[in-house]
């Protein structure tokens, strides 16, 4: 198993972070994004650049997210881990949490729980995770201008996003428009 060692954030205010938590880049920025520190990643998705990084001493993928059309840049986030059990999933998730809670406060929305047929302490606690049963995940939407937001994902990942609130609604525009046009 990795050290995971959550990588210093990007400084904020009232507005949230300012610029995208990545060193030289900036919302909006165009696509494509040249970072040379991290090794690029072939992705699927044309909207989305990604590199993997070792970003505070823990081995990161960063994931830029682009608008489809306009190709600006609107949400910058960071997946850590390969945890083996549940334990160590939750384990990794606070860590990184807590990293968040110093630099922003306590979140403004916080969900952990289970579905059903899933409870914790039923010894099923991997197998929620890994059918979507189990929710861990926290906002903070106390900024004017970006989200900040952290999720256990079914694959035992940590992933951290930082959403620009103008710009995604750029990319819902934009992508409403694309559907509506291939009707």
């Amino acid at each position: 198993m990795k050290a995971l060692v959550l990588a210093a954030i990007a400084s904020s205010s009232l507005t949230g972070p300012s610029k995208p938590p990545v060193p030289g880049t900036y919302w909006g920025q165009k696509y494509p994004l040249s970072l040379s520190k991290y090794k690029v990643v072939d992705s699927e998705h044309p909207d989305i650049q990604s590199w993997e990084a070792s970003i505070g001493g823990a081995d990161a993928y960063v994931l830029a997210v682009f608008t489809p059309t306009s190709r600006k840049l609107w949400k910058v986030s960071f997946v850590y881990g390969e945890p083996e059990s549940f334990d160590d999933h939750v384990s990794t998730y606070q860590r990184y949490r807590q990293s968040l809670i110093k630099k922003y406060g306590e979140p403004s929305s916080s969900f952990d729980f289970f579905s059903s047929p899933y409870e914790k302490g039923d010894g099923y606690e991997d197998t929620a995770l890994k059918s979507g049963k189990y929710t861990l995940t926290d906002y903070w939407l106390n900024f004017t201008e970006t989200v900040v937001s952290i999720k256990l994902l079914k694959s035992g990942y940590t992933r951290i996003d930082y959403e620009n609130l103008k710009l995604s609604e750029v990319d819902k525009a934009e992508r409403d428009k694309i559907r509506e046009d291939s009707i």
